[in-house]
C-alpha cells in the first residue's frame, strides 16, 4: 500500500509530465502558426505573381514581345514558379499536417496527465507510465519538430507562470 509520500511524489511527477506536454503542445502550436503564415505567403504570393504576369501579357497582346510588360510578366512567372517549387520542395503541407497531429497528441497527453492527478495511486502510476511511453514514441516517430528557439521561448513562458 503506497504511503502519502508516494502519492505526493506521483502527483508531482504527473504535474511535471503535464507541464512537459503543455510545453510541447504550445511549441507545436506556434510552429504550426508560423508554417501557416509561410504557406499562405508562398501560395498567395505565387497566385498574385501569376495574376500580375497574366495581366501584363493580356494588356498588350500584339506587342508584348517588345515592351517592358514582357520583362515584368516573365519575372513574375519565374518568381511564381520559384515560390511554388520551394513550397513543394520544402514539403510545407506535410510538415504542417504532421505538426498539427503532434500538437493534438500532446494536448491529449496534457489533459490525460491533468485528469489523472485525482485518481488512485495505482491508476496514477499507470497513466504516468503510459504517458511516458507515448511521449517517447511521439518523439521518436516525429517527422518534424519546432525549432529550438520556439521551444525555448515556450519553456521560459510556461515555467515562469506555471
Amino acid at each position: 500500500m503506497p504511503g502519502e509520500g508516494d502519492l505526493n511524489k506521483m502527483i508531482e511527477l504527473l504535474k511535471q509530465k503535464e507541464l512537459a506536454c503543455r510545453i510541447e503542445k504550445e511549441a507545436y502550436q506556434r510552429w504550426v502558426d508560423l508554417i501557416t503564415l509561410i504557406r499562405f505567403s508562398m501560395i498567395g504570393g505565387a497566385a498574385l505573381l501569376i495574376g500580375t504576369a497574366l495581366f501584363n501579357i493580356l494588356m498588350r497582346p500584339l506587342d508584348y514581345l517588345t515592351t517592358q510588360n514582357t520583362i515584368i510578366a516573365v519575372s513574375c512567372s519565374f518568381l511564381a514558379v520559384l515560390l511554388a517549387g520551394l513550397h513543394i520542395a520544402l514539403e510545407m503541407d506535410e510538415i504542417h499536417l504532421e505538426s498539427r497531429r503532434l500538437q493534438h497528441e500532446y494536448e491529449l497527453l496534457e489533459v490525460k496527465c491533468a485528469g489523472a492527478q485525482n485518481l488512485k495511486y495505482n491508476e496514477m502510476r499507470d497513466v504516468y507510465f503510459s504517458a511516458q511511453q507515448k511521449q517517447l514514441l511521439l518523439k521518436s516517430e516525429a517527422q518534424t519538430k519546432p525549432p529550438k528557439w520556439i521551444r525555448q521561448q515556450v519553456q521560459l513562458i510556461e515555467r515562469k507562470f506555471f
